[in-house]
């Protein structure tokens, strides 16, 4: 059985910081892919740039929507091109998280990637910037893109190849004392503090997607690597996933055993509101209990009853999701008539934690 592997390429990573498709980086991995796929690996590439490369093709719009579909066509067609050069069949799909909001669609996404993988096709996804609008509709970003594939096909690996090494403590770029960051175990506040400015002058996803992205992906048992992806450094894709050379590597959180495809769908669907809890709670949730209306000390956004919602701790961490049994209006009302302790909000068996 193959092993599945996420790539994310970044837009720096493709143009290789000019403004156009560095055709010699889609040749490099197009040779990558296929020698990964001879130590037994399926890959499938999540791919940026349609919006720089629309701008390529045209100077007199500057609509990001027009621009990612005039520019869309340019990518698939040059990752066509480079890949067939060794024998290999590229398929595009464009997908936004409407398309996986419901669990037969959810379902639907993960059948049409293992179909690809079986007929041994490159799977190339991206983001459909042209018709998506705003936040529920929208993943924001390829990084949460490809961790949301990730966690479907219960991939090995992600890889994140960007223009930075990995994690620092601080913009490497600016302070010459950050240290690069080897191993992460947890996703917490502080790895976020690091990021206080851009990781990378291209692309849309900056090392904070990135960060949020690999928590999505631990928590589905995706190991998850941020490494340079950039060829001049001639980083070779075998050697990053034997953790050879700089990176940054997420150690994850579970075995994808320990996750049903109840459990994939809810880290792949966007949260539509938020219950912040306090600290017996989180303790509870931790040992695979229910959360309990007593436990509940804010509801922020508006969500109804079945929705999936995140759950955030008292030093305002996000340590789970899950669905609720009644919607923030009827919670709200609850809490102000004075709220029935024992009323279950999540059950334990739609709960996934962090």
């Amino acid at each position: 059985m193959q092993k599945i592997i996420v790539i994310k390429i970044g837009t720096s990573v493709l143009t290789d910081g000019a403004h156009v498709i560095n055709n010699d980086v889609l040749r490099f991995y197009a040779r990558e892919c296929k020698l990964l796929r001879r130590q037994g690996y399926a890959s499938v590439f999540v791919v940026s740039g349609a919006v720089q490369l629309g701008r390529t093709e045209t100077h007199t719009i500057a609509d990001k929507k027009t621009l990612s579909a005039i520019g869309q066509v340019a990518l698939s067609a040059a990752y066509r091109e480079a890949f067939a050069q060794q024998g290999l069949v590229t398929a595009q799909l464009l997908c936004s998280r409407h398309d996986i909001a419901k669990r037969h669609l959810f379902r639907a996404f993960q059948r049409t990637l293992a179909g690809l993988i079986e007929q041994g096709v490159i799977p190339l996804l991206n983001e459909n910037d042209a018709l998506t609008n705003g936040e529920i509709e929208a993943f924001g970003n390829n990084d949460m893109l490809a961790a949301v594939a990730a966690v479907a096909m219960s991939a090995e690996k992600l890889l994140l190849l960007t223009d930075q090494e990995g994690l620092y403590t601080a913009d490497p770029r600016f302070l010459e004392d950050a240290r690069l960051v080897r191993e992460v175990g947890d996703v917490t506040k502080e790895l976020f503090h690091y990021c206080n400015g851009p990781a990378s002058r291209q692309g849309v996803g900056g090392m904070i997607a990135k960060l949020k992205a690999a928590k999505t992906a631990i928590a589905g048992g995706v190991e998850t690597i941020i490494a340079r992806g950039n060829i001049r450094y001639r980083s070779h894709l075998s050697d990053i996933i034997a953790h050879k050379g700089p990176l940054t590597c997420f150690r994850p959180r579970r075995t994808h055993g320990a996750l049903t495809n109840h459990d994939r769908w809810m880290l792949a669907t966007r949260p539509s509101g938020a219950l912040r809890i306090d600290g017996g709670a989180a303790a509870a949730l931790r040992s695979k209990k229910s959360l309990l209306a007593v436990g509940i000390r804010d509801v922020t956004g508006r969500f109804q009853q079945g929705e999936i919602v995140r759950i955030i701790d008292r030093t305002k961490e996000e340590i789970g999701c899950g669905i609720v049994s009644l919607s923030s209006d009827a919670l709200k009302a609850m809490f102000a008539k004075g709220s029935p302790r024992n009323t279950d909000v999540i059950h334990c068996d739609h709960l996934i934690m962090y």
